[in-house]
């Protein structure tokens, strides 16, 4: 059968099985020339289901004239493939400027709370230097180095009773320095 039959066919009675035709006759022309266009699969076969779909609204016109289709066809899908390639650009664009965007607010906040780490370990330094040095040498051994009770109380010559109150005490005063600082 003829394209302008088809064409006629599927103008006047909607018939599904007549368009179907032309997309048979014409599917691996227009998925060839979509691939070629955009050298992606997914892509292609979207521009091709797009062509198609463009044909099936433009068939009324196209049967005046069916030699054109051919022509036709090859013409709108590379005006589609290109305009599907220039959304595709225009999205992965946007994609690498949000991860760039999300990147550059990862590392201001990496940075920000490096400083505010730095400024806290400052201030926690300028605190146990401020503890009397029985107290300071409690909270460092059981804090920096780990000491359980019964190791503070045999390092300091006191009870693991003594050694817990001494540094319950340190504590408070570590958290009254804080408290002062805001």
């Amino acid at each position: 059968m003829h394209d302008h039959n088809l064409l006629n066919e599927f103008t006047a009675t909607a018939n599904d099985e007549a368009f179907g035709k032309l997309v048979e006759r014409y599917g691996g022309l227009v998925l060839g020339v979509a691939m070629r266009r955009t050298r992606n699969r997914q892509l292609a076969e979207e521009v091709s289901q797009n062509v198609f779909l463009i044909l099936a609204r433009k068939a009324k016109d196209l049967r005046r004239n069916p030699n054109k289709l051919p022509g036709w066809l090859h013409r709108t899908t590379v005006l589609e493939a290109r305009n599907l390639a220039r959304k595709e650009a225009h999205r992965t664009r946007k994609m690498e400027e949000l991860h760039q965007q999300e990147q550059a607010e990862a590392i201001e906040r990496s940075q920000s709370n490096q400083a505010s780490n730095h400024e806290m370990h400052l201030l926690l330094d300028e605190a146990i230097d401020a503890l009397p040095n029985n107290d300071r040498k409690v909270v460092l051994l059981r804090f920096f180095e780990g000491k359980a009770y019964k190791e503070l109380g045999a390092a300091l010559g006191k009870s693991d009773d003594a050694c817990q109150k001494q540094l319950t005490r340190a504590l408070g005063k570590l958290s009254q320095f804080f408290q002062r600082k805001g």
